[in-house]
């Protein structure tokens, strides 16, 4: 019986998945998120429209192009760019906290820790409204709203209801969306960010630190984005 070895480099083994597609088990390699539902190989990117996946066999896929690179076979999709822009306006400045709340004493901490604020403390955090028209999804599998903030704790809301939050960590926070109006609808959402008290006794990195310390007010917005993610569908023949 003859055996076949095939040795990948360790960048081509961290990119590589064994999918079983058409009564068969295959290798599939990506730079995007793949997987296989039972009838289309999914590829998902959000650096780039234009998306490959080389298969090992190669499978008859119904999209895109395909090539041979020895063992492998190339499969190609390009798909539209999306670009959506975002408008935002700051509609209340934070107001400086002294201090974090503490719960009761932990003995393993030999102290008390921190507690979460309630809802009402945010009525002095910093607020931003965030608008955009909503795009059309097809090829697409979400937008992530990208935040990247300075402060204790920031949330996003839409229509009075919080979607999400997110405690600060020095790296920007990804929030997954998926329209609920349809395309070239109006979209608000409202950030808010929650300064950090100059008394902060929890854990942050170097850099976290860093970022805090040169921000006055300890609470600030940085940037916030939308970040199309491309989705390209391949069914198998």
């Amino acid at each position: 019986m003859k055996t076949t070895v095939l040795l990948l480099t360790k960048q081509q083994a961290e990119h590589t998945a064994l999918l079983h597609m058409g009564g068969a088990d295959h290798l599939a390699m990506s730079g995007s998120s793949v997987f296989f539902d039972g009838a289309a190989l999914h590829l998902r990117s959000i650096d780039s429209p234009a998306q490959q996946a080389a298969l090992l066999p190669a499978v008859r896929l119904n999209a895109g192009t395909a090539r041979s690179d020895g063992l492998w076979t190339w499969y190609t999709v390009t798909q539209r760019e999306e670009q959506i822009p975002i408008s935002i306006k700051e509609t209340q400045s934070a107001r400086p906290r002294a201090a974090m709340d503490m719960g009761p004493y932990v003995d393993w901490r030999d102290g008390p820790v921190p507690t979460v604020p309630p809802d009402s403390a945010f009525a002095d955090a910093a607020t931003w409204s965030l608008n955009w028209e909503t795009p059309s999804m097809k090829g697409l599998s979400q937008i992530l709203l990208q935040v990247d903030y300075v402060g204790d704790i920031a949330r996003i809301s839409r229509g009075g209801s919080v979607l999400d939050d997110n405690f600060f960590n020095g790296l920007p926070w990804d929030i997954g969306y998926l329209p609920e109006a349809p395309a070239n609808s109006s979209e608000t959402m409202k950030l808010q960010i929650l300064p950090m008290p100059a008394a902060a006794p929890v854990y942050l990195d170097a850099k976290a630190r860093r970022l805090l310390d040169s921000v006055p007010g300890r609470a600030a917005l940085n940037r916030a984005r939308l970040i199309p993610e491309y989705e390209a569908i391949l069914p198998v023949e």
